[in-house]
């Protein structure tokens, strides 16, 4: 949390309603409460995922998060890869593979 006055954590939920709220609600009249929220979840879909964002490189913020992901999976891959391939080094073959035995061990 913020301290009194500082209120940058909540920029972002503050633009966010502001945003809903003119965007899809203002000046509308809802018959059903259940028509309001389906204008509300229909106006969220469009929000994360078709809206194009400058900070994120003018991508929605769906496809940003399925991008970082996707990044960070790679990475993660490539870094168990690594591990693997240091840990093989060095090890016997009984060690790497319980079944055998080398010259080493026997």
């Amino acid at each position: 949390m913020s301290r009194k006055g500082n209120c940058w954590n909540n920029a972002p939920t503050e633009s966010f309603w502001g945003r809903l709220k003119t965007a899809s609600l203002y000046g509308k009249k809802f018959a059903t409460r259940r028509e309001a929220m389906d204008a509300v979840l229909d106006w969220m879909a469009f929000y994360n995922h078709r809206r194009l964002h400058s900070t994120l490189g003018y991508l929605s913020p769906m496809h940003y998060e399925q991008r970082w992901y996707a990044a960070q999976q790679k990475r993660l891959h490539k870094t168990r890869a690594k591990n693997d391939s240091t840990q093989g080094q060095g090890q016997s073959a009984s060690r790497r593979n319980p079944g055998t035995t080398d010259a080493t061990t026997a």
